[in-house]
This record gives structure tokens, C-alpha cells and sequence, in this order.
């Protein structure tokens, strides 16, 4: 695949979400590429101030709170970032595991998750909406961003077992080999949690040119989401 141009900062990321007032949450593409040290930095026009914060994701469970609206150099070895800081964008970058975004507008608490099949098994974004939760979140809503699709997730016997096992969406065919519905089964996780679901509906990251998938074609640029509250 050619190299993705940087998409420039006034556009920001393209698919916005509507989760709640005073809080700006999007999606983007490969041409807002997070694994370029260029994008990584401040975002102007409509989301002007904003400073990233970017995880050093590890596809645990553990949760970080940004705490200061003072942005320091490096990045917090976590697979989920949350704050009630104004000004403060948090980031996940991704390529075929689904960006999660959660947000409390009432509270003033919002979360960006990173899951995939490991942190789905880890229960990561259970965790995320606990604490949010603990931190006094009542409605939260939530939206899936694009993610790799249920026909397009082969994985083996050992893992469906166990992923089933533990009430995660798999689909077996009948020549024994299996699928992982990711978006699925967290969306199923997050109704399970009495949590909001905002649908995005960005499509499989297999699929689409537009989207950066490891999975398919050993791409090495990151697509993500991002969320912050103003």
C-alpha cells in the first residue's frame, strides 16, 4: 500500500460521534495516521486546544486517569485513559482492535479504550465502565469505532472455546474452523453493563482501504478514536 498522507489538523478526525453535550468524540481513518509522530501532536480548527494523550497499549486491562491538563512527555503504559479534564484529548490508536469511547457528559467523565481479543478476554472495557463508575458516572453512553468484522476474524479452536466459554459471540463453521465477532461481543459487554450505545456503523478494518489492517495486510499505520470534553 502507498504511504497515507497526514491529514491536516484543521479536519481533524472525519467521523464524529454524538455522545453527549460537551463532549467532542470521533473516529478516523487512515489518513489520520497515529503512527506517524506528526499527528500525534495538538489538533486545531474544530477541536482547538486540544492536547493528545496516547497510551502505550499493551492489550491489558489496566486504566490510567489523566490527571493534569499539563501534557508530559511520554506516554502511560495502559489500554485505557480517562479524565474530567477539560482540553484533554485522549487517544487509542488501532488497527484491526476496536477503539472504544465512553463518556458520562452529566458527570464530566469520559474513557478511550483499546480492545482486542486479549483485552476483550481481559475484560477491559467492563473495567473502564467500573471505573468511571467509581469515580461517579451514572449514564454512560459508548460507541464502537472500526474494528476487524466477525466474517473476517478467523481465530482457533482454543481460543473460540475459551471465548465462548465466557459468553464472548463466536461462529464456528462446519468445517471446524472458527470466527470472533469482536464488535459484537463487546457491544454485548457494554449492554451487560447497563451502558448506552451510540452505533457508528465505520465498517470492517479488512474490508476497507480506508481503514489500516494488520490482520489483512500487514499494515503498520494506526487509525484510532479520540475524546474530550470542552
Amino acid at each position: 500500500m502507498a504511504e497515507r498522507g497526514l491529514i491536516p489538523p484543521v479536519r481533524g478526525p472525519i467521523w464524529p460521534v454524538q455522545l453527549g453535550d460537551g463532549v467532542v468524540a470521533a473516529f478516523g481513518d487512515a489518513s489520520w495516521n497515529l503512527a506517524l509522530e506528526a499527528n500525534q501532536g495538538p489538533l486545531g480548527g474544530s477541536l482547538a486546544g486540544f492536547g493528545l494523550v496516547l497510551a502505550r497499549q499493551v492489550h491489558g486491562r489496566e486504566l490510567c486517569w489523566v490527571e493534569s491538563a499539563e501534557i508530559t512527555p511520554g506516554w502511560p503504559t495502559c489500554d485505557a485513559l480517562a479524565t474530567c479534564l477539560d482540553g484533554i484529548g485522549l487517544v487509542i490508536r488501532t488497527a484491526d482492535c476496536a477503539p472504544v469511547l465512553l463518556a458520562d457528559p452529566a458527570a464530566r467523565l469520559i474513557a478511550a479504550v483499546h480492545a482486542g481479543w486479549r483485552g476483550l478476554l481481559a475484560g477491559v472495557v467492563p473495567a473502564a465502565v467500573a471505573a468511571l463508575r467509581a469515580r461517579g458516572a451514572e449514564a454512560i453512553s459508548a460507541s464502537i469505532g472500526p474494528a476487524i468484522c466477525a466474517k473476517c476474524y478467523e481465530v482457533g479452536p482454543d481460543l473460540a472455546k475459551r471465548a465462548e466459554s465466557e459468553g464472548h459471540l463466536v461462529i464456528g463453521g462446519a468445517d471446524g474452523r472458527f470466527w470472533l465477532d469482536l464488535p459484537g461481543s463487546i457491544a454485548r459487554q457494554l449492554e451487560l453493563a447497563d451502558v448506552r450505545l451510540v452505533r457508528a456503523g465505520l465498517g470492517c478494518t479488512a474490508e476497507s482501504d480506508r481503514l489500516f489492517s494488520w490482520r489483512a495486510r500487514q499494515e503498520t499505520g494506526r487509525q484510532g478514536g479520540l475524546i474530550g470534553l470542552i
